[in-house]
């Protein structure tokens, strides 16, 4: 009984000493900003982590295969034509104002169409995160106001995709349903941008990253791949 009488003490008068109970609340701030830059390190530790030189040229558009090595997607060229299911309650919807000036501003409502049902890169999907690494002029604008990450509709003989004008970085569910899909995105290096997919977005299909400042709309480069 002694024993257990003098735990209780003991228990008692560290928690009836101030200092002591400063103590114990610092041990617990500190033990909580560990965890917090736990987090903040593990948010960034895939771009930290690369070994990767820039692509050589601009307007490489390449997936990685690892930390170390990636492979430069293929540009397909898109064309506009009229949307199978536009309608009047829908185009209210997208007369949202641009991000950018660009020829693509006045395909708002149409389809940009790609030949063909398939990709000529095929990525396995293996649960992980989607990394991109894009060289542009620059990378001193915000990534999301100047690429677009989609996923196409297709048929037997062609990939679309309804072109939407979004607010920069905003991919709300009815854009989601649409086919556009949210990134993170960072600097990297000199002039390169590196964009990252989670893989809670990604399933099996067709994806397209378009450059929302093309020039015309009878040319559209849009890099693209497969998730098998």
């Amino acid at each position: 009984m002694k024993k257990y009488h003098l735990s209780i003490l003991l228990v008692l008068s560290v928690f009836s000493n101030p200092l002591q109970a400063e103590s114990v609340s610092l041990y617990n701030d500190s033990n909580l900003l560990h965890t917090q830059n736990n987090k903040a390190f593990h948010d960034f530790k895939d771009s930290v982590s690369l070994s990767l030189a820039e692509p050589e040229f601009v307007n490489s558009y390449c997936i990685l295969t690892s930390d170390s090595t990636y492979t430069a997607l293929p540009k397909e060229t898109g064309i506009i034509g009229p949307h199978k299911n536009k309608t009047t309650s829908l185009l209210g919807k997208i007369g949202k104002v641009a991000d950018a000036a660009s020829a693509l501003t006045g395909a708002v409502g149409m389809d940009i169409i790609f030949s063909g049902k398939n990709s000529s890169l095929k990525y396995k999907k293996d649960n992980q995160d989607i990394r991109v690494l894009i060289k542009a002029e620059n990378n001193e604008y915000d990534p999301h106001g100047l690429y677009r990450l989609v996923r196409f509709s297709t048929t037997k003989k062609e990939r679309r995709i309804q072109w939407l004008q979004i607010d920069a970085g905003v991919i709300d569910e009815d854009a989601k349903k649409k086919g556009y899909i949210p990134f993170r995105a960072e600097k990297y290096g000199q002039q390169s941008y590196l964009l990252t997919i989670p893989s809670s977005e990604i399933e099996k299909g067709e994806y397209g990253i378009i450059f929302m400042g093309a020039e015309s709309t009878q040319y559209i480069p849009v890099a693209t791949f497969s998730v098998s």
